[in-house]
């Protein structure tokens, strides 16, 4: 397990810096003194003095009201670019598929440099953090807390202290061979427009006949 530290964030780059490394089984006293303080939610009650991986996720993660745990698959290569430490890597975050790219160094101008040759300076800069809370739908809803109360944006509340819950869309793509599978099916027509061109977010509509 590892803990970093947001320290310093700049139009164009963070800095993090690591405040925990372990691994399972951990110990309660861990737990206690250093990951659950970083996640900045109420303590669990803890039945046991050591946790393995297992018992971690089933007795600790899924059942806390603020946490939400999200399995993430990746394969990275890494690469040395104007003498930056630069990974690209294609990740699954709850079966969503992503490419990412990073650009690492304590020298803010190599890194600045290494941005430009490769192309990235139009990019905008998203942590792990970040991407994930978009794609599992929780940066809407923070979003949503901080622009506008939660019943005119039309969210749910799920319990009496006021934790809400915003609805997730999953998509899930298959490559079907051949044509049998097209007596079997029915066509609808969707025709799809885009309608903002700023980054931070996306306004789509479509129609359907």
């Amino acid at each position: 397990m590892d803990i970093k530290v947001l320290v310093n964030q700049g139009p164009r780059l963070e800095q993090w810096n690591p405040r925990m490394k372990g691994q399972f089984p951990m110990k309660t006293e861990v737990l206690e003194k250093e990951v659950f303080p970083a996640f900045g939610v109420d303590m669990p009650k803890f039945a046991r003095g050591e946790y393995t991986l297992e018992q971690y996720l089933d007795e600790i993660i899924y059942p806390h009201p603020r946490l939400t745990p999200v399995r993430v698959d990746k394969l990275r290569f890494g690469f040395t670019v104007n003498g930056c430490i630069t990974e690209i890597a294609h990740l699954l975050i709850n079966g969503a598929a992503i490419q990412t790219m990073a650009v690492e160094l304590e020298d803010v101008g190599a890194v600045l440099k290494a941005l430009e040759q490769l192309g990235l300076t139009e990019f905008e800069n998203v942590n792990y953090l970040r991407a994930i809370k978009r794609i599992i739908g929780l940066a809407l809803c923070e979003e949503i807390r901080r622009t506008a109360s939660w019943r005119s944006a039309g969210v749910r509340d799920t319990r009496e202290e006021g934790k809400r819950e915003m609805g997730k869309e999953i998509e899930r793509k298959f490559l079907v061979k051949g044509d049998a599978w097209k007596s079997l099916a029915k066509a609808t027509r969707y025709r799809q427009g885009y309608l903002n061109s700023v980054k931070e977010r996306t306004v789509r509509v479509r129609t359907v006949r």
